[in-house]
């Protein structure tokens, strides 16, 4: 009976292996497929329990990274996180609208995206806003309870979660 449940675990163990390299290469052959970056590159990967990271980019600007640990840490990043989200995800009106101007760079008209989202597990949420040409959004998850969000705004940006392990939460925000 021992050796049953052993036999078991390594199967599952071989199985979520095997889905992860599945839809890496998903995520992989998307890229590939894109056009090339002109905007911003992200990448988040959590490994274990109860990790929460948020990562800010704009403007062409270095990316702002936050990760929390403890409880009180958490809940406060989260609570910042979805606000962040909120903001970054509603629609916004063009200003100036002349050609080159900041407004028509942020809000490229035409082209396309993709989104590649992976799940294994029970409970898991993944979400994925893009608005502009050429953006590539990728999202796997194995475990129970991971929360994911991608939200990209302007042209050319990748960004990627990827999480194994249980109550992860990430979140991405690419903006012009």
């Amino acid at each position: 009976m021992f050796f049953h449940g052993l036999i078991r675990q390594e199967r599952e163990r071989i199985m979520k292996r095997s889905i992860n390299v599945i839809f890496g290469g998903m995520l992989a052959a998307l890229v590939s497929v894109s056009a090339a970056w002109a905007g911003s590159a992200a990448s988040v990967n959590q490994t274990g329990d109860d990790g929460v990271t948020l990562v800010v980019q704009r403007d062409g600007k270095p990316a702002r990274v936050e990760t929390a640990i403890n409880p009180a840490q958490q809940f406060m990043l989260k609570k910042k996180a979805r606000a962040a989200v909120k903001q970054a995800s509603r629609p916004r009106s063009a200003r100036g609208g002349k050609f080159g101007s900041r407004a028509a760079r942020c809000n490229p008209l035409g082209g396309s995206g993709s989104a590649f989202v992976g799940q294994n597990g029970v409970g898991n949420s993944a979400a994925v806003t893009q608005k502009g040409a050429h953006n590539v959004a990728g999202i796997i998850q194995d475990g129970n309870g991971n929360k994911s969000h991608i939200v990209q705004k302007g042209k050319g940006h990748f960004a990627e979660t990827i999480q194994a392990g249980n109550n992860n939460s990430a979140y991405v925000i690419q903006r012009c």
